[in-house]
This record gives structure tokens, sequence and C-alpha cells, in this order.
């Protein structure tokens, strides 16, 4: 089944946390699988902000090749949800002051972690990407179609989001923007508000993001 780069990207942004499968360096040649939150960066990539002192931390500086699966249970089955595998190399990336912002609006709770010195940011660039969307609805993907996706720099982000702050009703939060959708917090329940298409002018973006927030007003 051809799966698109839209489900996929939809779909990511739609998780908030997934099992991380990395190689153990405790008991050599057997997988071991973490659960832990993470943040899509401007190419759709997961981030993750992890202690060097956790034990997929130690696996990773040791052999970087892991897997992520991203999952959402609908109506409470795991199986009924979508999920995204994506299979590569975890390496640590330098953080800015845009990426950190953004860590801290989709997962505020980060905010103890970045206070200690042992914490730091992991990017895992995939090379195969899996997705099931459904019984019968699956396939496997280059990682490559990710690089030629749309994506919107994080500082632009930031100031568009510094724009609609103004604008966004009381009970509404903007977490993210991409050329695919929008992510929001209402009421401290995350969605994600898709764009009827792929919008890689900024000022064609922020009006779909202003329709999208008037609808909550």
């Amino acid at each position: 089944m051809q799966i698109s780069v839209e489900s996929i990207i939809h779909h990511v942004h739609d998780c908030s946390f997934g099992a991380l499968g990395s190689h153990s360096q405790h008991i050599p040649g057997f997988p071991f699988v973490t659960a832990l939150p993470f943040v899509t960066d401007d190419h759709h990539r997961p981030v993750f902000l992890i202690s060097k002192l956790a034990e997929h931390t130690k696996n990773i500086l040791a052999n970087p090749q892991g897997s992520f699966l991203m999952f959402k249970p609908k109506n409470g089955d795991v199986l009924a949800g979508g999920r995204v595998t994506m299979v590569g190399e975890i390496n640590a990336i330098a953080s800015d002051e845009n990426l950190i912002a953004r860590y801290r609006r989709y997962q505020p709770e980060a905010d103890d972690y970045l206070a200690l010195a042992d914490f730091s940011f992991f990017c895992l660039e995939p090379r195969a990407i899996r997705m099931i969307e459904g019984f019968g609805q699956m396939g496997w993907l280059d990682a490559g179609i990710l690089k030629t996706a749309g994506s919107l720099d994080l500082t632009v982000e930031a100031d568009l989001i510094q724009e609609l702050a103004t604008e966004q009703p009381p009970h509404v939060r903007v977490l993210g923007l991409d050329p695919y959708g929008m992510d929001i917090e209402i009421k401290e329940q995350r969605e994600r508000q898709r764009f009827p298409e792929v919008l890689l002018d900024q000022n064609a973006l922020a009006q779909a993001a202003r329709r999208i927030l008037q609808n909550f007003c």
C-alpha cells in the first residue's frame, strides 16, 4: 500500500511519546526498549532530551543504531491507532534557544531536566520508516522523503507563535507550526489541526493558523 508523507508527518506530530529501541550494552546482543517523550524538529524528526546516566543513552553512545516507535491509542485501543517506526542513527545535537523553546512548549515538564547539566538533546536521523494506518494499511518508505518534505525554520516558527499569542483564545495554546498543520493545546489536551493543503508560504501559513484559532473563539 502507498503511504503518503503527509500521513507520517501528521502522525508523528500528533504523538507525544514513543518506545525507543537500542542495542543493550549490559546484555550484549539483545535489544533494550524504553519509553520516551519526544518533540519533532523542523524536518519532522524525533528529538529527545535524555540524561547521560540513562541506560538508553549509554547504549546509543556505544552504538547509535536504533529505532523509535511512535503511537497514539485510539479510544484506548493501541492496535486501532496509527503507528510509525523510524529506523536510523541517534546522535547528540547542538541546541539553540528556538529548539529549547519548542521542546518546552510540547513537553513543559522538561524544565526540571533542562536545569540539570547531564541532560542533552539527541535526534534520530531515519534511514527507513514504516507506518501502519490500520488493518491492511501499512508500508515502508525511504527516509529521504522527509528531507524533501515541507519544513518551517524554527526561527520563523518562533516569530509566528509570538504573533499568534495575542490572537489565541485563553483556553488555547499554540505549540507548533509546520507546512502541514498546527499543533495546539486545548484545556490541557493536545490536538493536531491539519491544513487543507501544504503551505510553504509563510503568510499563507499564518492566515491558515489564524482561521483555525478563530474557530475556537
